[in-house]
């Protein structure tokens, strides 16, 4: 049992098993050692949407120029990014506006695409981000 508290308070923690060494009432300094995944995906939180519990991305199909959504399952929030557990692979393209304006199969156009030809530009309800691993 482990009361975790981030600014160092102490906190009570249960040994099962404990050492002979070990006595009641001693103070101790705790260190976790947990593995860190070599490469983590991170996209800027405003990606996600949500439908019913679970929560989506829109993917870009380069080729055709159309959005699919993605289910995804978050590791962790870091400011205004999250960190991808699952859903996202290195190298997708990800929708990061107007994300709640898409629906399945809706062709778009890159902003930087749009930028460029504004005298003939039609509506252009997506940006985006390429999924790249941090580590």
């Amino acid at each position: 049992m482990c009361a975790i508290d981030a600014v160092g308070a102490a906190n009570r923690i249960t040994l099962i098993d404990a050492p002979d060494s070990v006595a009641l009432g001693m103070s101790a300094t705790v260190l976790f050692d947990t593995p860190l995944a070599s490469s983590v995906i991170a996209l800027p939180l405003q990606a996600l949407f949500k439908d019913g519990d679970a929560t989506f991305v829109w993917l870009l199909d380069r080729r055709e120029m159309t959005v699919k959504r993605s289910p995804i399952t978050l590791a962790n929030v870091a400011g205004n990014d999250v960190v991808i557990a699952s859903g996202v692979a290195p190298g997708d393209t990800v929708v990061t506006a107007g994300v709640h304006l898409l629906k399945p199969g809706q062709k778009v156009k890159l902003l930087d695409d749009a930028a460029a030809n504004r005298e003939t530009m039609e509506p252009v309800p997506a940006a985006v981000a390429v999924a790249k691993s941090k580590g």
